[in-house]
C-alpha cells in the first residue's frame, strides 16, 4: 500500500484524470486517495494539541491515522520557563519527552450522546486504561501507523498540510544553511485536522527568540521557508546565529555553566543543541540565567501573570538587585476578583520590588534584554524615562494563525487575530453573528467583515458541555499553568449564537477543521488547562463525525458537542514559595510553592512518567 506522504503536488490529480486510464485503475486510484485521507492531522503538540493527538491514537477507529506535527523535539512546559532561565538546575525537567505521545489503539467503543460535563460522565474516560481491552496494533504493515513528526510547517490547504522534517545533526556541515531544516517539502493529506499551534510567547520565555529569527512572518510565527534561508537574505541575522547542532557550542560548554549537578547538560558535545531541541531549550535558559546574574537594575514591563512572576522570582533570588515592575492598567490582572490585585501588590512591597501603574511604555530601546554595559531606556506615555541595565517585555503573545488565515483570510478576528471557531470548535469561515441584543459594541464589531455576506444555514448543537472539573489532571495542569496575556479579551463564543453565518463564497469548506488552545477566539483564557479541555471536546466531535462516515450517515445531522468555558482560573506564583490562586470568585493565598513548580506533574499527561529527566 502506498505511503501517506505525496509525490510533488499535483501529480495524482493529473494521472487520475487521464482518459486513457480504465476503469479498474481509476478505482484503485479512488481506494488507495480514500486510504490517504483516514488521517487525522494535529497540528501542534503542546497543551491541547498534544493531548488531542494522544486521545487519538487510542481512540481512532482501525484503519484510520493520526499524524502530529511540532516544531519542537520535546513538549515545551513553558509555563516553568521564567523560573528555569533563573534556576536553569531545573531547565530539563521543562521540557518533556514525546517518547510515548502516542499510545496503544484501544477496543473500539461506541460513543455516547453529548453530555451536560467536562469531561461527560457518560462519555469513556480516555485517562482510565484498566476497563479498556488493548488490541493488538497492526495498522503498521499498511500504513496506518500514528506518527509523530518534529517539522516545519510550509502550507496548509483544505485537505494538505506541508512540512520539512527536522534533521538532526552533530557535525558542522551546511551550518550556514541550516542543515537541520534543508530537506525536502512533504505533504500529508487528511480528512480531518485539529489546529493547535498555539501562540508566540514573549522574548523573555520564547526559546526561538535569538537564533536570528526575529522579524520573520507572522509576528514571530516560525515558518520553514524563512528559518532556512533567513541567513541569506537578511545582513542582521548573519549565518552564525543559526546553530544546528552540538558540535558548535561545545567549546563553549564549560563557560555557559552547563555541568551543574542537577538537570545538568553531561556531554554537551554528543547533545543535539540545535534549534527546536530540549538540550538548545537549556543552553537557552542557562544563557538567560547567566545575564540575570550579572544585571544589577532590571526593569519587568508588562503586569500580567509573566512579569509577576519574573519581578518576583527575580527579587526573591536576588534581594539585592533593584527590580522594577512597569504595567499599563491601574490593576493587575483585572479579568480577576480585586483580592488577586492585592495579593500581588502585598507580596510585591514585601519583596521590595518597586512598582509602577497607570504608564504605558511608548519608546523602546535595542536589544532590551541584552546585557551591554550600559543602561537601557524606555519612555512612558507620561514623559517619565526608566534606566535599566536590561528590559524585559513581559508584554502578550501573538497567535499562530498565518496558515489558516492564508486559507481562509476571513476566518481570523480582526479584534484579536485569532481563529474564529463555532462552539463545537470547528473553523468559522466568517464573522459569527450574534443574536443576543444585549451584545457589547466590541462583541458587535467581532463580527465585521469587509467581504459582501449573504445567509447560509448553520447547524448548531442545542446541548452545551460546561468545562468544569476536579480531577487530578486539573491539579497536574494548574502547577505552573497560567493565562500569559493579561491584555487578552474574551471571544464571542460564550454568547448565544445565531443560526446564521456570513458565507464566503471563495472560501473552502472548513468544517472538518478544529481550532483550539491560544489560537482559537472561544472566550475562554488563554491558558494550558483551557486548551486541554477544548482537545477533549474536539476528539470528541471527530470521533463521532467519523462514526457516522463509517456508518455512511448523513454528517451534516451529527449532534456535535459545544465547548462552553468554565470559570476563569489562574495560579501565579509570587517569588520561590508564595503562590496566589484565582478561581471564579475565590482567591486563595499560600506557601507551598515548590522551587521547581513541580514540573514533573505535567509529565504523565504526555506518557512520561517514569522516564529520565535527561531523556
Amino acid at each position: 500500500m502506498s505511503s501517506l506522504y505525496s509525490t510533488p503536488l499535483g501529480v495524482a490529480s493529473n494521472i487520475e484524470n487521464d482518459p486513457g486510464l480504465s476503469g479498474q485503475v481509476k478505482g484503485m486510484i479512488e481506494n488507495e486517495k480514500d486510504e490517504r485521507t483516514r488521517t487525522v492531522v494535529v497540528l501542534g503538540a503542546s497543551y491541547g494539541g498534544g493531548w488531542a493527538a494522544s486521545l487519538l491514537s487510542e481512540k481512532l477507529p482501525i484503519g484510520w491515522k493520526v499524524v502530529v506535527i511540532d516544531r519542537n523535539s520535546h513538549m515545551n512546559h513553558i509555563y516553568t520557563f521564567p523560573r528555569f532561565s533563573i534556576i536553569p538546575k531545573h531547565a530539563p525537567k521543562g521540557f518533556i519527552p514525546y517518547t510515548n505521545l502516542l499510545r496503544p489503539r484501544l477496543a473500539p467503543q461506541p460513543l455516547s450522546e453529548p453530555s451536560s460535563k467536562t469531561p461527560p460522565e457518560d462519555v469513556q474516560d480516555y485517562t482510565n486504561d484498566i476497563r479498556l481491552e488493548e488490541v493488538d496494533q497492526k495498522e503498521g504493515k499498511d500504513g496506518h501507523q500514528d506518527e509523530r513528526i518534529q517539522g516545519l510547517i510550509t502550507s496548509l490547504r483544505p485537505h494538505e498540510v506541508t512540512f520539512i522534517r527536522r534533521q538532526p545533526t552533530l557535525s558542522t556541515q551546511d551550518r550556514e544553511g541550516m542543515g537541520d531544516w534543508d530537506g525536502p517539502e512533504e505533504t500529508i493529506r487528511f480528512k480531518y485536522c485539529i489546529y493547535a499551534l498555539g501562540s508566540g510567547m514573549p522574548d523573555p520565555v520564547n526559546v526561538w527568540s535569538e537564533h536570528g529569527l526575529k522579524g520573520v512572518p507572522g509576528e514571530g510565527e516560525l515558518n520553514a521557508d524563512s528559518l532556512r534561508h533567513q541567513g541569506e537574505k537578511n545582513e542582521s541575522f548573519p549565518p552564525d546565529m543559526l546553530p544546528s547542532n552540538g558540535e558548535a557550542y561545545q567549546e563553549n560548554s564549560n563557560e555557559l555553566g552547563m555541568f551543574s549537578k542537577e538537570g545538568s547538560v553531561k556531554e554537551a558535545g554528543k547533545k543535539d543543541l540545535g534549534i527546536g531541541s530540549k538540550w538548545g531549550g537549556v543552553k537557552w535558559l542557562e544563557e538567560k540565567s547567566k545575564t540575570f546574574g550579572k544585571a544589577d537594575t532590571i526593569l519587568v514591563v508588562g503586569g500580567g501573570a509573566l512579569g509577576i512572576q519574573f519581578a518576583t522570582d527575580l527579587k526573591d533570588l536576588y534581594p539585592q538587585k533593584r527590580i522594577t515592575l512597569l504595567h499599563s492598567r491601574t490593576r493587575l490582572l483585572p479579568l480577576y476578583p480585586l483580592r488577586t490585585h492585592l495579593a500581588i501588590i502585598d507580596a510585591l512591597k514585601r519583596l521590595g520590588v518597586e512598582v509602577v501603574l497607570g504608564e504605558r511604555v511608548m519608546t523602546w530601546p535595542e536589544d532590551p534584554e541584552k546585557l551591554e554595559g550600559k543602561k537601557k531606556r524606555v519612555m512612558t506615555d507620561k514623559g517619565r524615562v526608566f534606566e535599566a541595565d536590561i528590559v524585559l517585555a513581559c508584554t502578550g503573545t501573538h497567535p499562530h494563525v498565518s496558515f489558516l488565515a492564508a486559507l481562509s483570510p476571513s476566518s481570523i478576528s480582526p479584534l484579536n487575530s485569532r481563529i474564529r471557531v463555532y462552539p463545537t470548535l470547528q473553523v468559522a469561515k466568517g464573522p459569527i453573528r450574534l443574536s443576543s441584543e444585549s451584545s457589547t459594541v466590541v462583541e458587535r464589531l467581532a463580527t465585521l467583515s469587509l467581504d459582501a455576506p449573504s445567509s447560509s444555514t448553520l447547524t448548531v448543537p442545542s446541548r452545551t458541555t460546561p468545562n468544569t472539573s476536579s480531577s487530578a489532571i486539573d491539579d497536574a495542569i494548574q502547577e505552573g499553568i497560567h493565562s500569559t496575556d493579561q491584555t487578552e479579551l474574551g471571544g464571542t463564543n460564550d454568547k448565544h449564537i445565531d443560526a446564521t453565518t456570513q458565507h464566503h463564497s471563495n472560501t473552502p469548506d472548513l468544517s472538518h477543521i478544529f481550532a483550539i488552545g491560544d489560537c482559537a477566539d472561544t472566550g475562554a483564557i488563554q491558558a494550558g488547562h483551557t486548551a486541554y479541555w477544548q482537545a477533549d471536546v474536539a476528539v470528541r466531535n471527530i470521533l463521532r463525525l467519523i462514526q457516522a462516515e463509517e456508518k455512511i450517515e448523513d454528517i451534516d445531522s451529527v449532534e456535535l458537542e459545544k465547548y462552553v468555558p468554565g470559570p476563569r482560573g489562574i495560579k501565579v506564583s509570587l517569588g520561590m514559595k508564595e503562590v496566589v490562586f484565582a478561581v471564579g470568585e475565590e482567591v486563595t493565598v499560600s506557601n507551598d510553592g515548590a522551587e521547581d513548580l513541580k514540573a514533573l506533574s505535567m509529565w504523565p499527561l504526555f506518557g512520561a512518567e517514569g522516564l529520565d529527566v535527561d531523556s
